[in-house]
């Protein structure tokens, strides 16, 4: 059992584990033909490339704002750095999305429609900086942002959970193998920020989709 436990912890430690994400999870309470297709069979429907994922942009951006490092920097600063690196991932993300067509611009309406998003985007950060950063600062401080955890699954007697499916054996075989057990099951994920307050209470925070509702932080 000993011997078990330090196997199982080894391979905690250099995450060689199967992951299950809240995604599977969902996937797998809706439609367990879906969750078979995209999860076990690695089969995903034909999808075409943006010029610009919003969202991916916007997290980076209170990324930057929200770095301990910088967090006591004046709050027209933090937005400025905060605006910079959300155009500068659009400008990335447009950039990929060209070199992927294999041409050099954006025509017509794409073009309004990544103009006006853009635009939307630096609107949304001047108004939270403006409206609400300040009032953050004096309550707030982050401590950690885009924070990965793994929390190890057990069953019901206690054991850790394995799973010996062809992916696993595929990435201990690649890790480096040896005497196979099975890979420990894991509950994977992120959290947005982890931020404590004046009284000394640590909260986990998490952005919501920003493109219809604005910024707002749940806890």
């Amino acid at each position: 059992m000993a011997n078990l436990q330090a196997y199982i912890q080894e391979l905690l430690d250099r995450k060689t584990t199967h992951e299950i994400h809240g995604s599977e999870v969902h996937s797998f309470r809706g439609c367990r033909r879906r969750w078979n297709w995209v999860f076990r069979d690695n089969l995903y429907p034909p999808t075409t490339a943006k010029p610009l994922e919003f969202g991916i942009a916007f997290h980076k951006a209170f990324e930057t704002m929200f770095c301990p490092t910088t967090w006591r920097f004046q709050h027209v600063v933090l937005g400025a750095l905060a605006e910079k690196t959300f155009v500068e991932e659009c400008e990335s993300q447009r950039a990929a999305y060209l070199r992927a067509r294999d041409d050099y611009m954006l025509e017509g309406d794409m073009q309004q429609d990544y103009d006006e998003r853009l635009e939307l985007g630096r609107g949304m950060i001047k108004y939270f900086v403006e409206k609400q950063l300040p009032a953050i600062q004096e309550e707030f401080v982050p401590t950690h942002v885009e924070v990965s955890f793994d929390v190890p699954l057990f069953d019901f007697d206690g054991n850790h959970l394995v799973c010996k499916c062809k992916a696993c054996r595929r990435a201990f075989a690649k890790a480096g193998g040896g005497r196979w057990y099975g890979n420990p099951v894991v509950f994977s994920g992120r959290v947005d920020m982890i931020v404590h307050d004046m009284q000394g209470g640590y909260w986990i925070w998490d952005l919501p989709s920003l493109e219809d509702s604005g910024p707002v932080w749940r806890c």
